[in-house]
This record gives C-alpha cells, sequence and structure tokens, in this order.
C-alpha cells in the first residue's frame, strides 16, 4: 500500500485441512498476519470446524451422507456441506475465501457457482505434482481453475505446472512463501562447530536418507562434525537404522518433532542447514520450503538441490550449494567445504540472509497474497 492509502478492512475466510501441524508454518502466518477479519474453518479438505468456537457448522449425520454419496456414486458429493458452508459465508459477511491447498479448493469448488464470493486458490507442493492427487482431483482441478478468481504458486516451477495442468495464465501468480526477518536472527556460522541441522518431514521426496549417506562421507574427513536432523515422519525409523548401521549414532542426532522456538534455537548453533530433496517416484514435490528460509534469514549457508522453489530460495555457489537430485558425492564435498572453511559459511549465510531480506520477507508476501484477494474483490 501507498503511503496515506487507506486499507479496507475485509472478512476474509481462511480453509486449511489440518488442525495444528506443526510443518504448515505458512498456514500459520496467513491466518495471523493478514489484515481484515479471519474467519478460519479447517477439518479435512471440506473444512467443517469453526476456530473460533471448536464447534462444525453443520450437524455431523449430513456430513456422513454426503461421504457416504461420495463413495457410493464415486464422485465428490457435497450437497449438504455446500449448503451449509453457503449459508456460514452468507451469515458471517465473507468477501472472500482463500483455500489453502488445492484438493481444498477442488472440494468446496461448486459452492462458488452459487454464491457471488471469490474463491482464491493456493497451491503450496505435493497438491500440484502427486500422481495420486491429479489422477483424482485434475478433472476437478480443470473446474476449478475455472470457478477460481486467482490461483497462487509459490515457485516459479509450479506456475508453469499449474498453467500446464490447465490454468489460465493470467490467473496464476506467483507469491512465494516467506519468513519473518524480526523472528529469526542472524547467528554467526563461523564461529558454530560444524554442526549441519535438518528440519523436515521424514517423508519420500526431502529424502533424508540420502542427507544421511552425505553426511557419512563428511565424518571420514571432519570426524567431529555432527548432525541434527528434527522431524519424524514414515522414513523416520528407516533412518534410525541407517544410522545404527553405519555406526554413527554419536554423531546423528534424531530429535524426534520440536517447537518452533526450539528449531530457532538449533539453528542458531549450526554451522549449515541441509535438506536433500527430490521428485520421488509418486510425482510428489516441495513447493518453497519454508525451513530454507528460515535457515537463511538465520545467516546460515543451505547445502540442498536444485529441485522446485529451492533453486529460486537459493543461490548456488553464493548463498549455498546445490547438488543434482540424488546427487550424494556432490552434497557431501559441499558439506565438507562448509566445514572446514567457517568464513566460507559466514560468507554464504550473510548473503542468503540478505537475499531473504530483499525478496522473501513476511510483510511483502503477506502484503501481496491480500493484495491478490482485495482485487478478487474488487474485480481489480
Amino acid at each position: 500500500m501507498k503511503s496515506g492509502d487507506t486499507m479496507k478492512s475485509y472478512n476474509i475466510c481462511i480453509l486449511h485441512p489440518n488442525d495444528n501441524v506443526y510443518s504448515e508454518t505458512f498456514i500459520r502466518a496467513h491466518i495471523r498476519r493478514l489484515p481484515g477479519h479471519i474467519f478460519e474453518l479447517y477439518g479435512g479438505w471440506f473444512p467443517v470446524i469453526q476456530r473460533k468456537t471448536g464447534k462444525k457448522y453443520i450437524k455431523k449425520p449430513f456430513i456422513f451422507i454426503d461421504k457416504g454419496l461420495s463413495q457410493l456414486l464415486n464422485k465428490n458429493i457435497v450437497f449438504f456441506r455446500g449448503k451449509a458452508f453457503r449459508e456460514y459465508l452468507i451469515m458471517n459477511k465473507i468477501d472472500a475465501v482463500l483455500a489453502e491447498y488445492g484438493q481444498t479448493g477442488a472440494t468446496v469448488e461448486s459452492v462458488f457457482k452459487t454464491v457471488n464470493i471469490p474463491l482464491i486458490v493456493h497451491f503450496h507442493g505435493g497438491d500440484a505434482y502427486c500422481t495420486d492427487v491429479l489422477a483424482k482431483y485434475l478433472k476437478q482441478y480443470q473446474q476449478l481453475f475455472t470457478t477460481a478468481k486467482a490461483i497462487i504458486a509459490v515457485s516459479n516451477d509450479m506456475y508453469h505446472q499449474l498453467i500446464h495442468l490447465g490454468a489460465p495464465e493470467n490467473k496464476v501468480i506467483l507469491n512465494s512463501c516467506s519468513v519473518d526477518m524480526e523472528i529469526f536472527k542472524q547467528t554467526r556460522p563461523d564461529k558454530n562447530p560444524p554442526v549441519f541441522i535438518a528440519v523436515g518431514r521424514f517423508a519420500d521426496k526431502k529424502a533424508p536418507h540420502l542427507t544421511i549417506e552425505a553426511f557419512r562421507s563428511v565424518l571420514q574427513s571432519v570426524p567431529e562434525a555432527k548432525l541434527i536432523m528434527i522431524g519424524d515422519g514414515p522414513l523416520f525409523n528407516m533412518c534410525k537404522s541407517l544410522v545404527e548401521k553405519y555406526g554413527m549414532a554419536e554423531s546423528v542426532i534424531l530429535t524426534g518433532p520440536l517447537s518452533h522456538d526450539n528449531v530457532k534455537e538449533k539453528m542458531q548453533t549450526a554451522r549449515a542447514f541441509v535438506q536433500h530433496s527430490v521428485r520421488p517416484a509418486n510425482g510428489d514435490s516441495e513447493g518453497t520450503p519454508v525451513v530454507i528460509l528460515e535457515a537463511s534469514a538465520c545467516g546460515l549457508p543451505v547445502i540442498s538441490t536444485k529441485h522446485a522453489g529451492i533453486k529460486d530460495a537459493v543461490e548456488d555457489n553464493v548463498t549455498g550449494f546445490l547438488s543434482e537430485e540424488g546427487d550424494v558425492d556432490h552434497m557431501s564435498a559441499s558439506m565438507i567445504k562448509i566445514a572446514l572453511n567457517p568464513s566460507l559459511a559466514f560468507e554464504m549465510g550473510n548473503a542468503g540472509r540478505i537475499k531473504m531480506m530483499k525478496e522473501y520477507n513476511m510483510p511483502q508476501h503477506i502484503m501481496a497474497l491480500f493484495k491478490i484477494i482485495e482485487n478478487a474483490i474488487t474485480g481489480s
């Protein structure tokens, strides 16, 4: 907004499927920071639970009828939920709806054919890429692309992917995830020991086992190095077994999930951030991983892969090192460079923080998202 402009306060309804998932910091930021009156609904791809009251806006039997008919007819039946949702939107004088994830937007899409309220859909990652998601939702996505007033992508790769899936180019808007520079304070990686930190779900697309494989070679050159891996997920036990198999239990610390505050504290003690993201067999993909932005904001060099929005957020050989997906040897070599050269860690980390300040600072991205919503309301 320009100085002197008056910001109109809108009633914005934010829909998201999960309740308090620790990794969805981007959704929490939208809820907490978007201007206006925020009405939050969660609970499945057709959210029905009101955050303010903790109660559903529709009675359970009607939800079961919709779901039963959906299974019986193999179609997305939202008759009763749609009727209740329309009434909720009208009663609360909602000006616009922001659906987090493509599946959410696709599931509620039919409601917006009968109400004069704009729907904005925010894609985040696997919702635009996973083969099983696309097999199930592609037809609904194509209807959604017609109905939605705006479709938000979080990386250049995703921008082109959504257009490839059929989204009109004039509706797709690139607005990446962002980071709060006030919360993630700059550390001095050159003053920290050679500790590498990884944060995220132990899932196929983050390939934590490949990070462990890369670190195994690091120990041969830098035996005092440590790897801290924060998070849990389906690959956690496999990674734990791998650490034990290689006899690295003293060097690789698997913490399980930690609070956001604890993650920040751990980042302050690290030399660099590592994440070996890949495109697995099911086609899943990152959007722009927020934790990589947070690490850069802390002044840590990022050692990762040339994957999705990571290529946008990390400038190879400037703010970190990027390997081809699956290239464990290159990742190991990059980690060894940082472990043996503290001044390089500081130089790259400082460049990363400057990049975050200029390109990924949260206030400017929240205001860009607000302008997308406002333009959808006003027809600008």
